[in-house]
C-alpha cells in the first residue's frame, strides 16, 4: 500500500527548519508561518494533523534529522498523536547527532574576538558588542519556588551540600536570593541589596560555612534587606561553556516582603527566554491555598509555551524519606497524588521528581566536609535514610522517575548506580537515589537542549548588518568589473534615478505618511487586556462568594490573607503581561514599518528599472543598497542609544495596606463582616488595572513614535549609503586605477567575509 513520505530536518542553533513531502521542499505559507524562527518544540504538536490534512491519506512515513535531545520530543510528539488519533498512524524513523554544545559557544566568541580586526567596522560598533554580550551572558537561572514547609531550602542546600539557607518549620526566606555557581571558589561572598536596588553592604566572606549561614539569616531577617547575592561553588553542577547556573531563592506567596518580589516570581514563571523553575511540594501535604496562584501562572505558562515550557517546569515532590513501604506506603501512589493534584489545577503532562533533598544534603554535608560536622542526630538520620534507600525497593526514586528521563539520561544514573553498589558505596548509591541528582540532569540536559542553543541563535542574530554590508559590496563589485560601457550606463541611470524629481517627491511622501500614520493597539494586545479583564471579574465572584458577612475571627482572617495573596498575584501578572506586551508592540511596529517602507523601495524601483529593461544590473545594485535593516537589529541600535522607553508599570497601593489595620467590621462580638473589605480590596484593584492601561498606552504610543524616527534615521542612513555608492561608481568610471583599487579591496573585505560566513556555519552545523 502506498504511503506518503514526509522528511523534516531541524537544526537549534540557526533555528530553521525544513520540510519534504514525498521529496518535495514545502514552501507554502502554512509551514513558513508555523514554524519561522520558532523552536521545534513551540510547533511540532501542530504540525502532524495538518500532514493527515493535506495529504488525505491514513498512514504517513516520517523522517526527522536533527539532534537527540529534539528527536525526543518528536517521537513522543508522534505517540501522543497516534494515541490520540487511533484511525491514523505515523511510522517515524530517525536520523540524528548528538547535541554536542561543548565548545561551540567559545568558539563563538573567539571568532566575534578575530572579527575585531577585520574590514567590517559593524563588528567593533558599540551595538553590536553590548547586543552580543547580553545575547551570551553567562548566568542561567533556575527559580526554586514553593510554598510553607515544602523544603525549598533543604532542596537548595542539598545542591550546595551545606547548610547555608536558613531551614526552619516556618516561612523563613523573606527576600530574594540569587547563588551563582563560580566552581573555583572553596568559599562563599556575599552582598545585599535594599528595596530601591541600592547596595547596602559589598560583597563580604564570612569565616566559613557556618558564619556564612548565620549572616544569611541575619540579612533575611533585616526589613530593609530586598535582594541577597551569593557566589560560591555548587559542587554537583559543574561550569560549562560560559554557562553560570544561578538558583534563585524567591519568598513564598505568603512570605514576600515587597511587591517586587511578588514581580520577580511572577517574571520567572512567565519568561519567554530559557531559564528554568523547579516547584517544590511537600509530598506528604498537598493542597495548601497559597499554592493556587502560583500554580495558575504555571498552568498558563505550559500551555502557551509548548514542550519547551513542559522542559522548564520541574516538580519535586519532596520528603519521600518521610514514607515508609514497610506501612504500606507506595511511592508510585505518593508521585501519582501528586500529578492528579496539579491536574486538578491545570497543569497536564508535568515533569514530577520524586526527591528526599534532606537525604541528598546529609549525604553530600559528610563527604565534602567529614561526618564529624554532623550534629548526633543528623548522623542518626543519615544512616537511616541509607538503610532505607539502599535496601528497599520502593524507595529507588531512579526508577520511579525513569518515565520522566530520555533514555540516555536514565542509563547514566543506572550504570552509576551499578558502580557503586559494585563498589560498596552505599553514601553514593544512597546520594543519587535520594533523586537530586536526578533533578540536576534534567538541569544539565535543559541548558545543552534550549538554553545554549538559543543563546547561540541570538549571538548570531547580532551579524546580520554585516551579512547585508557584505550583499551590498558584493553588488557593488559586480558593477565595477562591468565593462567600461555598461559601468557608464549603470552609473548614469543611478545617478538619474537619485536626482529624479519623481523619487524625491515618493521619498518626501512617504516620510509624510510615515509620521501622520495613526497610533493603534495591536488585536493582541487589546486580547491581553480583554484576559486581564475576565480575570478581575472571575476574582471578584470568588471574593464576593467568600467574603461574606458572617464569618468567625479565624475564619476571616484566613480568608483575608487568602483573597490579598490572590490580588497581589494578579497585580504582579497585571504588570508583567503589560511588560511583555509593551516589548512585543515595540518590534511589531518596527516591522509593520519597515515592511512599508520595502514595499515603497520596490513600487520605486519596478517604475525605474522594469524587470524587462537593459538596466537590471543598477536596480540589483540599487535594490541591496536600499535594504533596511531588520527590525531586531534597529531595536539593537535604538536600545543602545537609550531612545526606546521601557515598561516601568504603576506604583501599587490601595489593597497592600489592608494588611495592616483593623479591614473588617464587627457585627457581634463573635462575628465579622467582610462583605464591604471586598468592595474596597477590588476597587483598587481596578485602579491599579486603570493606572496600569494608561501607563501601557502612553508608553506603547511613545515608543511608536520613536519607531517612526528609527525608520526615518535608517532611511536618512540610506540615502548616506547610496551617495557614497554612487561616488565609488564615478571614480571607478573615471579612473581605471581607481576602479583596481576598489574592485582589490572590496573583494579582499568579500573574501574575509566567506572565511568569517564558513567559520561560523562550522559552528552551527550538527
Amino acid at each position: 500500500m502506498y504511503m506518503p513520505v514526509v522528511k523534516l530536518s531541524y537544526n537549534p542553533f540557526t533555528v530553521e527548519s525544513q520540510f519534504w513531502i514525498n521529496d518535495k521542499l514545502q514552501e507554502d505559507r502554512y509551514f513558513k508561518e508555523l514554524c519561522s524562527n520558532k523552536r521545534l518544540q513551540q510547533w511540532i504538536d501542530k504540525v502532524f494533523p495538518e500532514f493527515f490534512k493535506v495529504l488525505n491519506t491514513q498512514e504517513i512515513k516520517f523522517f526527522f534529522s536533527g539532534t537527540d535531545l529534539d528527536a525526543i520530543d518528536v517521537k513522543d510528539a508522534i505517540d501522543a498523536f497516534n494515541k490520540n488519533n487511533p484511525t491514523l498512524n505515523i511510522v517515524a524513523e530517525y536520523d540524528t547527532v548528538h547535541l554536542a554544545v561543548e565548545d561551540r559557544l567559545s568558539k563563538l566568541k573567539q571568532l566575534f574576538e578575530d572579527a575585531q580586526s577585520g574590514p567590517f567596522d559593524e563588528f567593533r560598533s558599540p551595538e553590536m558588542h553590548a547586543a552580543f554580550e547580553k545575547a551570551l551572558a553567562p548566568g542561567f537561572e533556575v527559580n526554586v519556588l514553593a510554598t510553607m514547609s515544602a523544603g525549598k531550602s533543604t532542596v537548595i542546600n542539598a545542591m550546595l551540600g551545606q547548610e547555608l539557607m536558613p531551614a526552619k518549620n516556618e516561612a523563613c526566606t523573606a527576600t530574594i536570593a540569587k547563588i551563582t555557581d563560580y566552581d573555583d571558589m572553596d568559599h562563599f561572598e556575599l552582598r545585599r541589596f535594599d528595596h530601591q536596588k541600592e547596595l547596602i553592604i559589598d560583597w563580604v566572606t564570612p569565616e566559613d560555612f557556618k558564619a556564612t549561614s548565620e549572616l544569611i539569616d541575619q540579612w533575611n531577617s533585616d526589613p530593609k534587606t530586598s535582594v541577597i547575592e551569593i557566589k560560591g561553588d555548587i559542587p554537583a553542577i559543574d561550569e560549562r561553556d560560559g554557562v553560570q547556573i544561578v538558583l534563585v531563592d524567591t519568598p513564598g506567596p505568603n512570605n514576600s516582603r515587597d511587591a517586587e518580589h511578588r514581580a520577580t516570581t511572577t517574571r520567572a514563571i512567565r519568561d519567554t527566554q530559557p531559564s528554568m523553575v523547579l516547584y517544590i511540594l511537600n509530598a506528604t501535604q498537598l493542597s495548601t491555598d497559597d499554592d493556587k496562584g502560583l500554580l495558575n501562572l504555571i498552568r498558563d505558562a505550559m500551555q502557551a509555551g509548548g514542550r519547551e515550557a513542559q522542559d522548564r517546569f520541574i516538580f519535586v515532590a519532596n520528603k519521600i524519606d518521610n514514607f515508609d513501604p514497610e506501612k504500606g506506603e507506595s511511592i508510585s501512589r505518593a508521585i501519582q497524588n501528586v500529578k492528579t493534584y496539579l491536574a486538578e489545577n491545570g497543569i497536564t503532562n508535568p515533569i514530577v521528581i520524586p526527591a528526599s533533598a534532606e537525604l541528598a544534603k546529609l549525604v553530600r554535608m559528610s563527604r565534602y566536609n567529614g561526618t564529624e560536622f554532623l550534629s548526633r542526630k543528623q548522623k542518626s538520620s543519615l544512616s537511616g535514610f541509607v538503610d532505607l534507600f539502599v535496601q528497599e525497593p520502593e524507595m529507588d526514586l531512579v526508577e520511579h522517575a525513569k518515565s520522566e528521563l530520555d533514555r540516555v539520561t536514565y542509563h547514566n544514573l543506572r550504570d552509576k548506580v551499578s558502580a557503586f553498589k559494585a563498589q560498596k558505596d552505599d553514601l553514593q548509591v544512597a546520594e543519587i537515589l535520594s533523586g537530586i541528582p536526578i533533578i540536576e540532569s534534567l538541569l544539565d540536559n535543559y541548558i545543552a537542549k534550549h538554553a545554549i542553543p538559543s543563546r547561540i541563535k541570538d549571538a548570531v542574530d547580532t551579524f546580520k548588518s554585516v551579512e547585508s554590508r557584505s550583499k551590498a559590496i558584493e553588488t557593488l563589485n559586480e558593477v565595477i568589473s562591468s565593462s567600461d560601457a555598461e559601468l557608464q550606463n549603470v552609473t548614469q541611470a543611478i545617478e538619474a534615478f537619485t536626482k529624479s524629481a519623481e523619487r524625491i517627491e515618493q521619498a518626501s511622501l512617504f516620510r509624510e505618511k510615515l509620521m501622520s500614520l495613526p497610533f493603534t493597539i495591536s488585536k493582541e494586545a487589546k486580547a491581553s487586556q480583554l484576559a486581564i479583564d475576565r480575570k478581575i471579574s472571575d476574582l471578584k465572584d470568588q471574593l464576593q462568594e467568600t467574603f461574606t458577612d458572617e464569618l468567625t475571627p479565624q475564619q476571616a482572617e484566613s480568608i483575608l490573607e487568602d483573597g490579598l495573596n490572590q490580588l497581589n498575584d494578579l497585580a504582579s501578572e497585571i504588570e508583567d503581561v503589560l511588560s511583555r506586551d509593551c516589548e512585543t508592540e515595540l518590534m511589531q511596529s518596527l516591522e509593520n514599518l519597515r515592511n512599508e517602507y520595502q514595499k515603497s523601495v520596490a513600487d520605486v524601483l519596478d517604475k525605474a528599472f522594469p524587470s524587462d529593461s537593459e538596466f537590471s544590473l543598477a536596480s540589483l545594485f540599487q535594490a541591496s543598497t536600499l535594504e533596511m535593516a531588520d527590525s531586531k537589529t534597529m531595536l539593537q541600535s535604538a536600545s543602545y542609544s537609550k531612545k526606546i522607553s521601557v515598561w516601568v508599570g504603576t506604583e501599587r497601593h490601595g489593597f497592600l495596606w489592608l494588611k495592616k489595620r483593623d479591614v473588617y467590621q464587627t457585627k457581634q462580638v463573635e462575628m465579622v463582616d467582610l462583605s464591604e473589605t471586598a468592595n474596597d480590596m477590588l476597587r483598587n484593584l481596578v485602579e491599579l488595572k486603570r493606572a496600569n492601561f494608561i501607563k501601557f498606552e502612553e508608553t506603547v504610543r511613545k515608543n511608536f513614535q520613536e519607531a517612526k524616527n528609527c525608520i526615518i534615521s535608517q532611511m536618512d542612513e540610506i540615502d548616506h549609503r547610496l551617495s557614497s555608492a554612487i561616488e565609488q561608481l564615478q571614480l571607478a568610471q573615471r579612473d581605471q586605477k581607481e576602479k583596481e583599487i576598489q574592485l582589490k579591496s572590496n573583494k579582499e573585505k568579500l573574501d574575509w567575509y566567506i572565511r568569517f560566513n564558513n567559520n561560523l556555519q562550522s559552528i552551527l552545523v550538527l
